[in-house]
């Protein structure tokens, strides 16, 4: 009886381990997201599943205050990105071109900023923005102006990191102010550069 009840135990306890050991497995897979269109056709054509961090392109999206994410060529998944259908109710194409802009979401109030500001004199910065107030059925364009009294005093040349950018999320802080994050290049830093990627940038360094 002793020798009956000892093999169910042991019995159980590699049930236990073999459930553990699946489950384990399956939350840390990863899952390659199916990308269809309404129709059931694929709307994105070559997709490769993601093995790195260095294999991809750059992808701009936002996620609205219902959750929605919203992605170039007017896609957008309701399921948290493990999906991604069609949709032609939210144009967002403008907010969603680059990859270095910055966005508020919350109930009532949609607010983005296009990521590089434009040069209109030394010190003074301006910005294309997009606000909703009516949770995304309708959305206007605005430019606001920054300034900055030590910022870059040129526009960047073609193919050099230069410029002040906007970029990530904007965060409401408990006064209802606004803070987010803005980076500026400034040729005057002579830093070395330790990071590899950028050794080709060591003309500026970056200041946030």
């Amino acid at each position: 009886m002793k020798v009956k009840a000892k093999l169910i135990t042991i019995i159980l306890i590699f049930m236990i381990f073999m459930s553990a050991a699946f489950y384990l497995e399956k939350s840390t897979a990863v899952r390659t997201p199916k990308l269809f269109a309404t129709n059931g056709e694929s709307s994105i054509q070559n997709i490769s599943e993601v093995k790195a961090l260095s294999n991809g392109k750059w992808i701009r999206s936002f996620r609205a205050a219902d959750g929605t994410i919203y992605l170039r060529k007017h896609l957008k998944s309701t399921d948290g990105g493990l999906t991604v259908e069609a949709q032609t109710k939210v144009d967002v194409e403008d907010v969603n071109a680059v990859p270095e802009s910055a966005v508020f979401a919350k109930k009532g109030m949609f607010y983005a900023l296009r990521g590089r500001a434009a040069l209109e004199k030394p010190g003074v910065y301006t910005l294309n923005a997009w606000r909703s107030t009516d949770d995304l059925n309708t959305v206007s364009s605005e430019k606001v102006t920054f300034y900055v009294p030590e910022g870059p005093v040129k526009e960047p040349e073609e193919g050099v990191w230069y410029g002040l950018y906007v970029y990530r999320t904007i965060l409401e802080m408990p006064d209802g102010s606004w803070l987010m994050t803005l980076y500026a290049t400034f040729e005057e830093d002579n830093l070395p550069s330790y990071n590899q990627n950028a050794q080709t940038e060591t003309r500026f360094m970056m200041r946030s």
